[in-house]
């Protein structure tokens, strides 16, 4: 394997083709401060919406259909909301919303009796594929190790890391053609070498190869470049606008004479004047379109 510099923010794939074995890889700097530049979370809240990114981005890499992958935790906790979505371009956006600044990243504390809703959508699905993933462990390591095994059968290990600035995860996971007496149990010992600091710095093929270097079968996929991108837009906004009740929209533009929208992703503002949703609201073309 040849060496390359370090980098961040990008994700990259291995697989042993003999053992069927596949591993993701998953280094954040940037693009989690491109996302945070428009919100103020805590340290707590940042690191838990990190460690949710580090798994979406890997668990989308994993998939053979491509789209717009996401992961949503829900609950009636303290965590009401966080949702992290991926574009087939690699391209992110993620928000986090709670009744009051999260203390602790212990999902049991903070979301009990929630759940992660996990979906895929394609432009050639009619409805999205969706699963659940119940929160019973106090971290998102745990849930995650715990569907992929009770759900799909597949035995996984999941390691997150960060120095609070960087974050990285690292993914084994054993295919179902795996022989039960394969290299299973001596991957895992050899990821649990892993340093801290070479997961959060090491160049991937790197570390690929100082963990792996006496296996013959190694594939290593090319890196894929991860960045933020909002993807909110004016028409969007409008139809977001489109969906609300005509009479509340209209008793706005009657008291202001304009209405604003906040992306709650970027918090970018739009605004549209009376003028500009005056033939909708006369055609009463209000609360029937849909939101894309």
């Amino acid at each position: 394997m040849s060496k390359s510099k370090p980098s961040v923010d990008l994700s990259q794939r291995f697989l042993f083709e003999k053992k069927h074995i596949r591993g993701e890889l998953i280094r954040i700097q940037q693009t989690l401060k491109d996302l945070l530049k428009h919100h103020d979370y805590n340290p707590v809240e940042k690191r838990l919406l990190a460690q949710v990114i580090c798994v979406a981005c890997m668990m989308s890499s994993m998939l053979k259909v491509k789209g717009k992958f996401s992961i949503q935790l829900q609950s009636a906790s303290n965590l009401k909301l966080l949702l992290v979505q991926v574009s087939n371009q690699e391209q992110l956006r993620a928000l986090l919303q709670s009744d009051s600044p999260l203390e602790t990243d212990d999902l049991l504390a903070i979301a009990r009796g929630g759940h992660m809703l996990v979906s895929l959508y394609t432009e050639t699905m009619r409805d999205p594929y969706q699963t659940i993933i119940p929160i019973h462990h106090h971290d998102l390591v745990g849930c995650i190790e715990h569907y992929f095994l009770q759900s799909e059968q597949l035995k996984t290990r999941l390691w997150l890391k960060d120095d609070g600035e960087t974050f990285a995860g690292f993914l084994l996971q054993a295919l179902p053609e795996m022989d039960e007496a394969s290299f299973w149990d001596e991957a895992v010992m050899f990821c649990e070498t892993v340093e801290d600091k070479e997961l959060l710095g090491l160049p991937f093929d790197q570390l690929v190869f100082r963990l792996f270097h006496e296996q013959d079968d190694v594939r290593l996929f090319d890196a894929t470049p991860l960045q933020f991108h909002c993807g909110c837009s004016r028409e969007k906004m409008r139809n977001a606008v489109m969906v609300m009740p005509t009479d509340e929209v209209q008793q706005i533009l009657e008291e202001d004479g304009q209405m604003s929208l906040r992306c709650d992703f970027c918090h970018q503002y739009y605004t549209f004047m009376a003028d500009d949703l005056a033939e909708d609201v006369a055609g009463d073309g209000l609360g029937s379109q849909k939101l894309h």
